[in-house]
């Protein structure tokens, strides 16, 4: 979870999709993908996998000290946004091929999910940088020094209006935006300007 697993979530003027996402702006990009939900045998979990996911809807609270979790039938969960590294132990989580040290986010938030999934879990978030480079299927595009959240190689995700409409042009019926999570949507472009952003 915590991969644009949540709701969408919208800044004036510019949608943006959690997981926990972002616009562009620089707390919420540095945040992005920043939390993920594990099973006890530390694999993520995913909203394929758990639908329910998908309902659940993040904010912040106390000028972005606290993040804020809210679900159907659950009471709000808040988690501070800096762990304390004595309380909160640190240890080694795979996630999408990369290792990294993951703080465990409390008793708390693990209760809240494995309630929430019906099933034992356990919450984390990001202690130290992960590298792109280190996926192998994303070493082709990934650049040196990328870094990511809980994300398979990038914390940017890009797309155009433009593109949507011509997709739904081919469809028998329309998606919305928040089918493909983007964190950055762009106006005004022709359809798939997107593949030419590469630089």
């Amino acid at each position: 979870m915590f991969y644009g697993d949540c709701v969408l979530i919208s800044f004036a003027p510019n949608p943006c999709s959690f997981v926990l996402t972002v616009c562009v702006r620089t707390f919420f990009l540095l945040s992005f993908r920043r939390w993920v939900v594990v099973d006890r045998d530390r694999n993520y979990i995913k909203s394929f996998n758990k639908p329910v996911l998908a309902q659940v809807t993040p904010h912040f609270e106390d000028n972005k000290k606290t993040l804020c979790l809210n679900a159907p039938g659950m009471d709000t969960l808040r988690v501070n946004v800096r762990l304390d590294k004595e309380e909160n132990y640190v240890e080694d989580l795979t996630v999408y091929k990369i290792s990294s040290k993951s703080q465990y986010t409390g008793d708390e938030a693990s209760s809240w999910f494995s309630k929430l999934l019906n099933t034992e879990c356990l919450m984390y978030q990001v202690y130290e940088p992960r590298y792109s480079k280190e996926n192998p299927s994303c070493r082709n595009v990934a650049l040196p020094g990328d870094k990511t959240g809980y994300a398979a190689i990038s914390s940017y995700h890009i797309t155009t209006e433009a593109s949507l409409e011509a997709l739904n042009e081919e469809l028998p019926s329309s998606v919305a935006m928040d089918r493909f999570r983007p964190n950055i949507i762009v106006g005004g472009t022709k359809p798939f300007a997107e593949v030419r952003f590469i630089s």
